[in-house]
Order: structure tokens, then C-alpha cells, then sequence
């Protein structure tokens, strides 16, 4: 806080404030102290993008709450599948927004941000104010909110959001979500009955 004290001169001020100035630390010790972002830690190291996201500069990462991972059912257990690393890898990069948005500027204008994913992000407002993370092709049901903001970090700045963003260039299928919840013997019925491929077809339900 800066104290009622100040001092002129010339045409410099100083200011007394009551207690340091602490740089902003390194963003995974950041991370690591809210228990709500667990496992989108865990998924950084699982896929090995930790060292990407610590090294990147003038970084705004976006980072979905536990919850935000449990909404996604079986799609999360299938990124988490040793198979899908590809696909986890690109998620997570998705989260990542190669330049610097604090909340005042997200809530002045639309912007699309290029993120390490080679794919960009929309960030919009609805109707009521509140800040919009999506994709910015087509329509998308899982567009996240901002549900904490500013978060400053040694390399940038971190934002928890409400939903996992998945990129347009990862597809997950049916077939994917049973390799996910390995359902080997459901998978080998089917392709002894040569259903395997048609499980992927669009509006199709397996049970």
C-alpha cells in the first residue's frame, strides 16, 4: 500500500509504501499452491510440456480448475492415455496465448491471439461482461470463462478459467474414448463384427 507520505523533487516523486516490492515468482511455484489447478500441473509434466510453458516469455496462460477437467468425462481420461500424448501436448499449448493479456485488456475489445498450438484463441464478452475464452471458427458449446484473473508470474501471466479448451485440429473419437477407458475386449467384439470403424460416424452412440 502506498502510505499518505511523499516526497517531490523537481519533478520526481517518491512515494513511501509499507512494506517491498516482491518480483513475481516462478509460474509453476505460482501454480502449484492453488490445489484447484492440480491437474493441469500433473498434465504439464505427464506430457512434458512443463519446460515449454516455464521458458516461454511474455506468456498468458489460461489454466482450466480440476473441475473444469472432470466436466470432460471420458475425453479426459483419453488425453491422459499414454496414446494421446500427441493430442494432450496440443491441448495444453492451446492454453497458451503468445502475448501478454491482462483482464483490462480482455474486457476492452475482441482479441484472436496466436498460442503455441500454431491455432488461435478468440477472446470476446458476452452480453452480462464476463470474458470469453473459445475457438473462433464455427460455433463452440465449450466456451470457458475467467473465474480468476492476473494471476503475475515470471513470465507473464496466468488467468483459471472454467472449461478446457480443445483446439479444431484435435479429434477425438468414439474409438479414442474406449481406447481412453481401455475397453479392449469391446473394441476386439466390435472389429469381429467389422463395427469398428462405423462407431466413428457422426450422431453415433455407443453403450
Amino acid at each position: 500500500l502506498i502510505t499518505p507520505f511523499s516526497v517531490g523533487i523537481h519533478d520526481d516523486m517518491i512515494y513511501q509504501i509499507s512494506e517491498p516490492l516482491i518480483l513475481p515468482g516462478d509460474i509453476l511455484g505460482k501454480l502449484v499452491v492453488d490445489l484447484d489447478l492440480s491437474t493441469f500441473i500433473a498434465t504439464l509434466y505427464v506430457s512434458e510440456v512443463v519446460d515449454e510453458i516455464k521458458n516461454t516469455k511474455g506468456l498468458t496462460l489460461f489454466v482450466p480448475t480440476n473441475e473444469a477437467f472432470q466436466n470432460m468425462g471420458l475425453v479426459a481420461k483419453y488425453l491422459v492415455h499414454a496414446s494421446a500424448k500427441s493430442e494432450l501436448q496440443t491441448v495444453l499449448r492451446y492454453h497458451a496465448a503468445k502475448s501478454l493479456l491482462y483482464y483490462d485488456d480482455m474486457t476492452s475489445q475482441v482479441h484472436e491471439v496466436a498460442t503455441l498450438a500454431n491455432s488461435t484463441l478468440r477472446i470476446s464478452q458476452n452480453e452480462s461482461g464476463s470474458v470469453m475464452i473459445g475457438r473462433p471458427e464455427g460455433p463452440n458449446q465449450n466456451t470457458a470463462t475467467i473465474t480468476h484473473a492476473n494471476t503475475l508470474v515470471s513470465n507473464g501471466v496466468v488467468h483459471k478459467i472454467s472449461q478446457v479448451q480443445i483446439p479444431n485440429q484435435v479429434k477425438i473419437s468414439n474409438q479414442h474414448l474406449l481406447v481412453g477407458i481401455e475397453a479392449s475386449i469391446m473394441m476386439q467384439i466390435l472389429k469381429k463384427a467389422n463395427l469398428l470403424d462405423k462407431i466413428n460416424q457422426d450422431n453415433m452412440v455407443v453403450l
